[in-house]
């Protein structure tokens, strides 16, 4: 009789048939990234923090560069303002001294001449005052300081000499600035009204201020190039612009934006644009005491935020290349990450084979004794916990030896995989565990399967056998057949699942001393 082809085994093993749902060893999906993405966002979310908070640091620096610029302007501000208010004060004392003094003299028209000591003492002790000039109550000069000035002009339909006919009260006036007889430098004229012993018009009394004052004043104070210090008449008038940048003396800026804004309250800050020269100037302001003057610093911003944009610029170059670090070492931890998934997905897949491997039989693709014997303990447990049967059947394929004796052991081999492919075909894939429990035995592991079904798959092994009719000289019906013993029962608290191992067993003894090519069953309470 011809000898049964061995099937050769495949060099990697088939995964073992039925593999039960407690123990299935799935492929390994892709890895989680949760790490990987943590990482990155961290990456993306350090920089961005870095970079909110040097924005915050450089909107503070330019927050400080222009209270800076405010302080700076207010002190200069209010320097000047002492200053010029200091000086006009003590014009003021010398010309009411000489109103004073003519007021004294009780006469109700001023003598002619007027005594020298009266105009030339008080302007002695004063400094860049021009000429005094006393006038009647007609608008002629009946003395002057300065020997030219004679009595060449009539100053009756002058505004300041209308002012103080007009109006007792009038106090200090201030004129618009006008040159000088030489057309040297700019003068302003500051005049007080004389009264006579009963409080009428006697006259009025002129002293001329020059201009030069202003600028040894203001041109001394470091502002800036693009910056102004200027100073207005109430109605708008330059009188002074320091440094002047092709502005006059004179010029009536009244319809000017920023000086109106400066007209219209007694002082404040605010930023404009000049009408002069069209640059834009941080402009700090105040009305000098009660005198028709306005006094107002102007910074160009741009030289307030030149400093801080040489910081800020550096503080963004530094940023971008803090930034651009910080991307290319992210990029390299991305990639080093990816590497080390790899790496470990690669052992994790090696494990899962070698791990395979140590629980699969060589010979016929199933699973080995130690399979078997893990999954089978946690099954137990499984089950018992929620009270569902497990069924085991153990099989023998009968006169076995006997074939290899006479046969050889690679038609043995044969019959081994042939057998195992008949398993296979009769239990439930991915549910049931079948293995190579030893030599030709065989075991069969059915999670939440009770003995009626537990026989009528033994029944299909059986019958799945007796269908490829293979030859066995040495066995009685001359085929190869295999004795099978079922057992079946609901995991009991305190139990092993050894036990069941036992009965089925003991069921496989039992099916082989009534003949062999049978099956027999372990009755319920033969299982403990």
């Amino acid at each position: 009789m011809p000898q049964a082809e061995p099937r050769r085994p495949s060099a990697e093993p088939a995964p073992a048939a039925g593999t039960l749902r407690s123990g299935l060893r799935r492929p390994a999906g892709r890895p989680v990234e949760r790490g990987e993405r943590l990482t990155l966002w961290l990456g993306l979310l350090l920089p961005l923090c870095f970079a909110a908070l040097c924005a915050i640091q450089v909107w503070e620096l330019r927050r400080d560069a222009w209270q800076k610029a405010e302080r700076n302007a207010q002190n200069l501000l209010a320097l000047a303002g002492r200053d010029i208010m200091r000086q006009i004060d003590l014009y003021d004392r010398a010309l009411q001294g000489v109103a004073a003094n003519l007021a004294d003299r009780g006469d109700s028209e001023l003598p002619r001449p007027l005594p020298g000591q009266l105009l030339f003492a008080p302007a002695a002790a004063t400094t860049h005052l021009g000429s005094i000039v006393v006038m009647d109550a007609k608008g002629e000069i009946v003395a002057s300081s300065d020997p030219g000035a004679g009595s060449r002009r009539d100053f009756s339909a002058h505004h300041f000499f209308l002012r103080h006919a007009a109006d007792p009260a009038a106090g200090l006036q201030i004129s618009h600035p006008f040159p000088d007889r030489y057309q040297q430098d700019h003068l302003i004229a500051l005049s007080r009204r004389i009264p006579t012993a009963d409080g009428s018009f006697a006259g009025v009394v002129v002293g001329t201020l020059r201009l030069a004052y202003l600028r040894d004043l203001l041109g001394g104070m470091e502002i800036g190039r693009a910056s102004t210090i200027n100073l207005f008449a109430a109605d708008g008038t330059l009188i002074y612009r320091s440094p002047a940048g092709g502005a006059q003396p004179g010029l009536d800026l009244s319809r000017a934006p920023t000086v109106r804004r400066t007209m219209s309250t007694p002082k404040g800050v605010f930023i404009g644009t000049a009408a002069i020269d069209e640059v834009q100037r941080l402009y700090s302001f105040t009305r000098l005491g009660e005198w028709p003057l306005i006094l107002n610093v102007a910074v160009a911003t741009e030289e307030i935020l030149r400093e801080w944009r040489e910081h800020a610029t550096w503080i963004g170059l530094a940023v971008g290349l803090l930034s651009l670090i910080m991307a290319a070492l992210l990029l390299r931890l991305r990639q080093e990450l990816r590497l080390r998934r790899a790496a470990e997905a690669l052992a994790l897949a090696e494990g899962a084979r070698l791990a395979e491997l140590s629980e699969t039989d060589a010979l016929t693709g199933l699973g080995n004794r130690r399979r078997l014997d893990r999954l089978m303990a946690l099954e137990w447990a499984r089950l018992q916990r929620q009270a569902q049967p497990l069924a085991m059947i153990m099989l023998d394929i009968d006169h076995f030896k006997a074939f290899n004796d006479s046969q050889g052991h690679p038609a043995g081999d044969a019959v081994l995989c042939s057998l195992a492919d008949c398993i296979r075909a009769a239990i439930r894939p991915d549910v049931d565990l079948a293995a190579r429990y030893g030599g030709e035995e065989f075991a069969v592991l059915l999670p939440e399967m009770p003995m009626e079904g537990a026989l009528r798959i033994a029944a299909r092994i059986q019958s799945q056998l007796l269908r490829l009719d293979l030859p066995h000289p040495a066995a009685p019906g001359g085929r190869v057949t295999v004795s099978l013993g079922v057992a079946a029962r609901i995991p009991a608290p305190g139990t092993a699942a050894d036990m069941l191992l036992r009965a089925a067993d003991a069921a496989l003894y039992e099916a082989k001393h009534r003949g062999r090519d049978r099956i027999a069953s372990a009755a319920e309470g033969l299982v403990a």
